[in-house]
């Protein structure tokens, strides 16, 4: 295999290794935002759900506010919303086939926003937000009494998802066309000055080896295969000398 060829093989090998490497790298750090990002606005919807239903819980109108979760569920990308009493009992729920649920005690152990998946195989995020007893609720639940209940809200991870997944395959032709246009570029860097330089040698020493010491090598360029070439061309020159006072020798040996 010629010189330059192994050169392309080995700088395409190392391009590609840390392209891949990296481009992997960016892929996982940028999914890692976008779940960052989809817990932290989980966590912000789901109290503008609490305090939305504030003003009502503080009248204790129990059918605006079950007719409040049951609006806010039905917007896009909300699975269900669950609204739980200190016991963990389900007291509101948007989606009624839930009623009787109770809030699993080691739930509230975990992170605020966590990524589930339901046992349809659905891809969800899980947010639990404590409901806090501010002093307004003090007329109706002691004030010693810190949290009055929980809010779960379960939205639909599909849609992130899709978007990651879209995101990858975007960044994998980009890396892919990355690799390419590098591998090119190496390819053409290694055809100008590894193998058309080499080539002009290899036909010099040709040219040598019949006996035509006049060839010389054109020399362009700084480095150490244009070094090779001038001293290609002080020895062809230095050949063309001795074979001159040679003849010349001969010549006055024969007079």
């Amino acid at each position: 295999m010629r010189l330059g060829n192994k050169f392309i093989l080995v700088s395409s090998a190392i391009v590609i290794a840390v392209l891949g490497v990296g481009g992997f790298i960016a892929m996982l750090a940028y999914e890692d935002f976008q779940v960052r990002q989809a817990k932290a606005q989980s966590i912000q919807h789901a109290d503008a759900i609490i305090k939305s239903t504030r003003h009502y819980m503080l009248k204790n109108r129990r059918k605006e506010i079950q007719s409040l979760i049951e609006t806010v569920g039905q917007q896009f990308g909300i699975v269900d919303i669950r609204l739980f009493d200190d016991k963990g009992a389900v007291v509101y729920v948007s989606n009624r086939l839930n009623i009787g649920a109770r809030l699993a005690p080691e739930t509230l152990t975990l992170d605020a926003a966590r990524l589930v998946t339901s046992g349809a195989g659905m891809r969800q995020i899980a947010v639990i937000r404590p409901v806090r007893n501010e002093p307004a609720c003090h007329n109706c639940h002691a004030a010693g009494l810190r949290v009055l209940g929980y809010i779960e809200v379960i939205l639909s991870r599909e849609d992130l998802a899709a978007q990651i997944a879209a995101n990858n395959r975007r960044s994998l032709l980009l890396l892919v066309g990355l690799v390419l246009l590098t591998s090119a570029a190496l390819g053409l860097l290694a055809f100008r000055e590894i193998t058309v330089p080499l080539g002009r040698l290899r036909a010099g020493f040709n040219h040598i080896a019949d006996g035509d010491l006049s060839y010389r090598v054109a020399v362009s360029g700084a480095g150490e295969i244009p070094q090779l070439s001038l001293a290609f061309n002080r020895m062809s020159g230095q050949l063309e000398e001795a074979r001159s006072r040679i003849d010349n020798w001969a010549g006055d040996l024969s007079e």
